[in-house]
């Protein structure tokens, strides 16, 4: 079950623009975990999931109606394919704070 770690970070940062995404979150200095740093986004809501892989998936402006609401977390073998592979695009609108920006930030994930 792995994720092209290209394609996970694409998505993260073309997300604020997906149509059809009802839900938008909102990064804040108060959602940091007190011991990592890190604002833990696997069990999110927003999140919305396609099974496969389509580069014209990282279009900003694609029509997403389609996909699935899904969180990261929740990801298991009945979205594999026939052949068993489990592969496919995450998406999700986010807004940083103003409590966030003169922060560094950065994206990061574990496989």
């Amino acid at each position: 079950m792995k994720f092209s770690k290209v394609l996970f970070v694409l998505l993260i940062m073309l997300a604020q623009t997906v149509k059809a995404q009802d839900t938008t979150i909102v990064l804040s200095a108060n959602q940091f975990d007190n011991f990592s740093d890190q604002i833990p986004m696997a069990k999110s809501n927003g999140w919305i999931f396609k099974p496969g892989n389509d580069t014209t998936w990282a279009n900003p402006d694609i029509e997403t109606a389609g996909w699935i609401k899904l969180k990261p977390i929740d990801l298991s073998k009945k979205y594999a394919d026939k052949n068993g592979r489990l592969e496919g695009w995450f998406r999700i609108k986010i807004r940083i704070d103003s409590s966030l920006f003169h922060k560094n930030l950065y994206i990061g994930f574990l496989i």
